[in-house]
Formats: structure tokens, C-alpha cells, sequence
């Protein structure tokens, strides 16, 4: 018998899907995709949608909680749609990533090669150099934030634990900025408004920190009074660009880039290199792993101290 819209079922997650969310099955053996979950979760699932075999809930009521379930510090972790396992411990987040990719490599590939423990961070949070928000209005004023998973929908963010506090602290000047001048976000559907985007990279090893604007259109007379507030209420900022971006659909970086004041490109280091980068380079958000993961990369390639190792792709 099929699962109906709002059915309310007590079931206990098995274990995750490749997408973070809990798995569990019906009475009748149906897969249930439940979001917000954990293994070992014993929970009241409310049916929000029946595809036959398989059908997707929402977390109703916890009943008995997963003992590797933890308090999420993130205020809008459920709805932001970013970080799909914060209510889970980050060691068996591990874990369980390594079990997946053991079950694809015997499973799906046929390779009984055993899979190594997963380098996890000493820290996990703060990490990320590079950070990408929306813009928007909520209860008229202008926001930053995410997109709810598989929308447009924005979650209004003032601080993400991944970002760095500096991504926070310029994306939100901008936004104040914008409050105090009566610019407005841009509209996907009307296609008026200015501001679409706001990107930020931050250096790990130099103190150097570029804002991206990302707008529709330029800010005219405005450009200096921008500036000079965020030269003002940021001065942590190298470089300050705009992009603007006349393209409908959602590619964020395109169009035409100008400097507004500072360097548009920023300097850091990796593994002993030093990089130059544009707002539209490529470069690890992660350097902390990406460090580990070149170290053992070479570590398993060199065979002689002259050897050299070369990342291509």
C-alpha cells in the first residue's frame, strides 16, 4: 500500500544517503529519505512526498536521539541547506564517508582494496577562504545568505561557522550600505534591483582580502561613497572589485570585472608556493586539507628526492 501525503510512521534511520540524508524503511520495506537525521535516529516521519519504491520525509518528532547525534550551533543549519550532517559527530562523519567510498570501490567497482581512515581537521569550522553570498530583502531590509537546497528560496545568514569572521563582517557592509542608500538587490524575475552577489576570498598565510561585487549594473555617483564606507566599516579589505553581470540564470562571476579601489588579485601561500588570484581563479577552499592531501599525494608519487610532482587536470 503506497504512503500518503502527511502519513506519520515511527521508524529508526539505518544509515545515511550519498546526500546526508537518513534512510529508513516502512512497514511495507519503502525506502524512506529523511533529512536532518542520523543512524540510530527513532523518530516520528511525516510523509512529505510517495515515488512508489522509495518515498521522502521530514523529521516529525525525535523520539530516541542517535548517540552520535550533537547540538548544531548553526541558527538556520536546517533550512540554510549547506551543511547537511552538523547534527552528527564529526569523527563518525568520518566514518561514515569512508564507509561510502569502501562501498563503492567493492560494491560498484569490484576493488577489494581496503580503504584508509579519513584525515579529518583538527578544527573543522572557519575553514573555507572563499565565500559566495545571495542577496536579498527580508522584513525590508537587505540580506546576505544561502539558498535553500534545490531553490532560490534565500536564507538570511549574518554569521557561517565555515566562513571565515572577515567574509561575514564585508558581505554585511555592503548590505548596510545598501540599507542606508536605498540600493536595492536585484530581482530575478523583474530583473530590476543591483546588487545579485557578493564573493569574498580571504589569503590563510597574508593578510590580503578582496570583496567581488557581484551587480547588474554600476553604482554611478555612488561608487566613491561604496567605497569609502567599506574602506570605513572594513578596513581589513585589499581590494575591493565589481562584476557586473547582465547574464540571466546562475552563473555568479561574469561579465565585465573592474577595480574599485585596492588590488584585485590577492597573494597566499600553499605548501610553500605562492599564488596569485583573481576573484575567478580556482583555488582549494580548504587550504588546511589541501595541504594534507598534496603532502600524501607526493608522499605516495616521489620514488627519488630529485623526483618532481606535477597537479594537472
Amino acid at each position: 500500500m503506497p504512503l500518503q501525503k502527511n502519513q506519520v510512521l515511527t521508524l529508526t534511520i539505518e544509515r545515511l544517503s550519498n546526500d546526508g540524508s537518513g534512510v529508513a524503511h516502512s512497514p511495507s520495506g519503502e525506502a524512506v529519505f529523511v533529512p536532518g537525521t542520523a543512524p540510530g535516529d527513532e523518530a516520528d516521519i511525516r510523509i512529505v512526498k510517495d515515488c512508489g519504491r522509495y518515498a521522502f520525509g521530514i523529521l516529525d518528532t525525535l523520539r530516541t536521539p542517535s548517540p552520535d547525534r550533537i547540538p548544531v550551533d548553526c541558527a538556520v543549519a536546517g533550512p540554510c541547506g549547506g551543511c547537511s550532517l552538523q547534527h552528527m559527530d564529526y569523527g563518525e562523519q568520518l566514518r561514515m564517508k569512508r564507509a561510502r567510498v569502501n562501498d563503492a570501490l567493492t560494491r560498484i567497482g569490484g576493488v577489494l582494496t581496503p580503504v584508509q581512515d579519513i584525515i579529518g581537521m583538527e578544527y573543522p569550522l572557519c575553514y573555507r577562504n572563499k565565500a559566495i553570498y545571495a542577496v536579498g530583502m527580508k522584513d525590508g531590509r537587505v540580506v546576505k545568505g544561502f539558498y535553500r537546497a534545490s531553490s532560490h528560496d534565500l536564507t538570511p545568514v549574518e554569521q557561517c561557522l565555515l566562513q571565515l569572521p572577515l567574509a561575514d563582517k564585508a558581505a554585511q557592509a555592503v548590505c548596510d550600505w545598501m540599507d542606508l542608500r536605498g540600493v536595492a538587490p536585484y530581482d530575478e524575475a523583474t530583473g530590476r534591483g543591483t546588487v545579485r552577489h557578493l564573493f569574498t576570498r580571504c589569503a590563510m598565510h597574508t593578510p590580503d582580502a578582496v570583496l567581488c561585487i557581484v551587480s547588474a549594473r554600476g553604482f554611478g555617483a555612488q561608487t566613491d561613497d561604496l567605497i569609502a564606507y567599506l574602506r570605513e566599516h572594513c578596513p581589513e579589505l585589499t581590494g575591493i572589485v565589481l562584476d557586473v553581470n547582465k547574464q540571466k540564470g546562475n552563473v555568479v562571476l561574469a561579465g565585465d570585472f573592474y577595480t574599485l579601489w585596492g588590488e584585485p588579485e590577492l597573494t597566499d601561500r600553499l605548501c610553500g608556493l605562492t599564488f596569485t588570484l583573481s576573484p575567478q581563479a580556482f583555488y582549494q577552499v580548504n587550504p588546511v586539507q589541501a595541504e594534507r592531501l598534496y603532502e600524501r599525494a607526493v608522499e605516495y608519487a616521489v620514488n627519488a628526492p630529485t623526483d618532481q610532482v606535477l597537479d594537472l587536470y
